[in-house]
């Protein structure tokens, strides 16, 4: 259970990053593969959904990221304590390695973010209101 200061640490800091959080050794760039497998996983998910786990993975970076362990261990052990198994459906399990951690966080953050600021598709209910508008307003009296 986290504290309240840990808690206002994790809520009202710079989201977009866990940098601080973590060791160097856990920033390695990316490969391409790794990203794409990322942003994969983010498109497949809601942005509730992704809320969650971007929020516990910041919590695994915050209490794990100080501690030296083989960077190649795998990271999602860590998400899998706190989350369902059927919000990590399509995660990267084999391929996102601690060295990934920041590199992978930022790019699912970034990814998510995309999919938060796309506009929604209109309803049906709004598209048929606006088409009967407009036919009632270009009809004669």
């Amino acid at each position: 259970m986290l504290n309240i200061l840990e808690y206002f640490q994790l809520e009202y800091l710079n989201e977009n990053s866990i940098t601080p959080f973590v060791l160097d050794i856990y920033q390695q760039a990316l490969p391409n593969r790794i990203q794409s497998q990322i942003e994969d996983f983010v498109k497949r998910k809601s942005l509730g959904i992704m809320k969650d786990i971007l929020k516990t993975w910041r919590e695994v970076a915050y209490k794990q990221g100080q501690i030296i362990r083989d960077e190649n261990s795998q990271f999602s052990h860590w998400l899998e304590q706190d989350l369902p198994d059927n919000q990590l459906e399509y995660f990267p399990h084999q391929s996102l390695t601690w060295s990934y951690c920041a590199s992978a966080y930022q790019c699912a953050y970034q990814e998510w973010k995309k999919q938060d600021q796309q506009p929604l598709p209109p309803s049906p209910f709004k598209k048929a209101w606006t088409k009967n508008t407009f036919l009632k307003a270009i009809q004669p009296s």
